[in-house]
């Protein structure tokens, strides 16, 4: 993670701070044959690039990702259908936003203007492995709209790691200005007193 420095002028004073930026954490799966033996990439040269079981050195032509123990294929296309929804209070949305989206539904607008409330629901958009959750929400901007937005990673969390990377950075400075005092207080050694000649 990588601090960058920000000076803000505010009534004539300039104020130094510090910012990172707060990204999702992709999760990887390994990618495995029908039965869940992982598999190695071999990149194609002169034929195409093809899979290989490293224990039997089988060649596989198409692998699937290893997801909680089983084969899993990919997703194609997007999310269409949502069955499972769960309901949660507006103000406690917690996602580092990765897309957002425009709903054209006047009945859920009213529903959920009403309720203060959001959905939260897991999506998918395009093909690949990657499942984001999804927050729906009455759009404060556009009436008789709803706002989507979607995104891997909590902000709380990403934002917590982040100040206690940079708590334990301040400390590991002030120790190290401490050792760098202790040994300005020490003389270098010199061979001749070391040594009796």
């Amino acid at each position: 993670m990588t601090w960058y420095n920000l000076n803000i002028t505010l009534n004539g004073k300039k104020i130094p701070t510090k910012y990172f930026r707060l990204t999702s954490e992709k999760k990887e799966y390994p990618p495995c044959d029908a039965d869940g033996n992982e598999l190695e990439r071999v990149q194609g040269k002169v034929e195409r690039g093809h899979w290989i079981n490293p224990k039997t050195q089988e060649k596989h032509d198409k692998a699937f990702r290893l997801i909680n123990g089983k084969p899993t294929e990919e997703f194609k296309g997007r999310i269409k259908d949502v069955e499972r929804v769960k309901e949660m209070p507006r103000n406690e949305i917690d996602i580092i936003i990765e897309k957002q989206f425009l709903i054209d539904s006047e009945e859920l607008y009213k529903e959920l203007k009403e309720s203060n409330k959001a959905l939260v629901f897991a999506g998918f958009f395009g093909t690949g492995y990657n499942v984001e959750k999804c927050y729906v929400y009455a759009s404060d901007l556009f009436p008789n709209f709803c706002e989507m937005i979607t995104g891997i990673s909590s902000k709380l969390e990403t934002g917590r790691t982040a100040i206690l990377q940079a708590t334990e950075i301040k400390r590991l400075r002030e120790k190290l200005n401490g050792i760098d005092i202790t040994l300005q207080k020490v003389s270098k050694a010199n061979a001749e007193e070391l040594i009796q000649i």
